[in-house]
């Protein structure tokens, strides 16, 4: 179909019509919200002969990185202290097998050298979007739930750095640093600000406006968001972590956590071109398995543990935070992440429901929140 020219806004609108239908059929079923709401914007791309660029960038900037200050917040400090050796040490073990075994996959894929190691360390990045959705979906907490989460912080954290440090020269990664710094700083005056709120809307309201000023600062959300994604996971955990009001915090965020990942992967799914796909798909379904067997390699390696990390295997790769400039390996990359984010949240709701951490896992929910407590 040859493509057509909307208003951005109409675009934007139809787009998120066809999310939230996507997610009602998903959830008919099961199945995550956000799948269906990223199958529903790719089927209206595919069916418009559209994209997804005409969504404003600064929408497409805050919906993940709102949905990263929740994952921030989400963590907490008691249960990291007690878990969180041993599941940096299974993350450490994943990041290793994940740069090895991606970056043989691309060069049997014949990309050169240099993109092969940029793919490989971009493919460590778990996708905070993706695995904050499914939690909050699934309402779960516990220990389980918190290695999931700080995988996802982590590994997204380390190929951040990772990426920056191949790719970048030494004077843009002066300026990357003062970005974080300034993030940093702005992410420590909105937690003054939000530890002396207790109205929801308050609240909301304040982290919106605060990511908003960040973004502005780090200048980073037309550039694709990475570091500043970075900055609000840092930020959110902040928030979470040394804020009094910290449940209260947490509490008017989560309810916004569904909606906007659905407003979220709609959008990621528009963005997909159907006509790149169906040249790419092989190769991106390459790029997932390998980067699956990795996790699931790193997991079997981690010795002492029945069912943690490495065992949800194959945790969502980021595809909608890394959004980096275009070439055949990055191309490569962005789809293999679009289909790594659609497996990866089938797979962590399963490990949620299997670990007795997600809601309604359990016959009592009296029960289960006094034990997630």
């Amino acid at each position: 179909m040859s493509e057509m020219t909307l208003d951005p806004v109409l675009w934007t609108g139809l787009v998120l019509m066809a999310g939230a239908l996507g997610a009602m059929a998903a959830r008919s079923v099961k199945a995550p919200a956000a799948c269906g709401a990223m199958a529903g914007g790719f089927a209206l791309a595919a069916l418009m002969g559209d994209g997804g660029s005409h969504v404003p960038a600064l929408i497409q900037g805050l919906l993940p990185a709102f949905l990263a200050f929740l994952l921030g917040a989400e963590l907490e400090l008691p249960r990291l202290l007690r878990i969180g050796r041993s599941a940096m040490a299974v993350i450490a073990l994943q990041a290793v097998a994940v740069i090895g075994l991606v970056f043989l996959a691309c060069l049997a894929l014949g990309l050169p050298g240099g993109v092969s190691m940029a793919v490989a360390l971009a493919a460590v990045a778990a996708s905070p979007a993706a695995i904050i959705a499914v939690v909050s979906e699934s309402r779960a907490r516990g220990d389980f739930t918190q290695r999931l989460l700080l995988a996802s912080s982590a590994s997204f954290l380390a190929a951040v750095a990772l990426v920056e440090l191949v790719r970048d020269t030494p004077a843009s990664l002066a300026w990357a640093g003062a970005g974080l710094f300034v993030g940093l700083l702005g992410g420590f005056i909105l937690l003054m600000i939000l530890s002396r709120m207790s109205s929801r809307g308050a609240i909301v309201a304040c982290v919106c406006a605060g990511l908003t000023l960040t973004a502005i600062a780090t200048g980073r959300v037309s550039s694709g968001g990475t570091s500043f994604m970075a900055v609000s996971i840092l930020a959110g955990f902040m928030a979470g972590t040394l804020a009094q009001n910290r449940e209260v915090i947490r509490d008017a965020l989560r309810g916004l956590a569904l909606p906007g990942a659905v407003a979220l992967f709609a959008m990621a799914g528009a963005r997909i071109d159907p006509s790149t796909l169906t040249y790419l798909l092989p190769a991106a379904l390459a790029l997932v398995i390998a980067r699956g067997l990795a996790l699931v390699l790193a997991g079997m390696g981690a010795r002492g543990r029945s069912f943690g990390v490495g065992q949800a295997g194959l945790v969502p790769m980021a595809g909608v935070a890394v959004i980096t400039p275009r070439s055949d390996g990055l191309e490569l990359l962005l789809v293999a992440g679009f289909l790594s984010e659609c497996f990866g949240m089938l797979a962590t709701r399963w490990a949620l429901v299997r670990s007795a951490e997600a809601a309604g896992a359990v016959e009592d929910p009296e029960a289960w929140r006094a034990r997630m407590r």
